[in-house]
């Protein structure tokens, strides 16, 4: 992002900022339905990001993805950003072998900050 996060909000971030966001998503719905995706958002600093809803006003892409290690996987993620794309890639631990997420084109601002935040429940 654009300026240093403000852990104002259940992403950890502002849900309103200006940069890449990255979100790993693992819960289970109450009729039993697990739900487990990483998303990809960017937003240009003048959107107010969908929290409630799938992000569907400032995400890029997203992808199915084993992330609970308690369901036996040990998961992994690659996050490449080079020449003004984006590449998420994910695999298990027991294996050397990647599979696509997904790719697209982002061009992020010229000095940015990094923020790593988790929930769970």
């Amino acid at each position: 992002t654009e300026a240093a996060f403000n852990l104002a909000s259940i992403t950890g971030t502002n849900i309103q900022f200006h940069g890449l966001g990255v979100f790993f998503q693992a819960f289970k719905h109450d009729d039993g339905k697990v739900i487990e995706r990483i998303i990809v958002v960017f937003n240009d600093g003048t959107k107010t990001m969908n929290v409630a809803g799938d992000y569907s006003n400032v995400k890029l892409g997203q992808c199915d993805a084993g992330l609970r290690v308690s369901s036996g996987r040990k998961p992994k993620v690659l996050i490449l950003y080079k020449d003004n794309k984006i590449t998420v890639r994910k695999g298990t631990e027991s294996s050397s072998e990647w599979s696509d997420c997904f790719s697209t084109n982002v061009n992020l601002p010229a000095n940015v900050f990094l923020g790593v935040s988790g929930l769970t429940s």
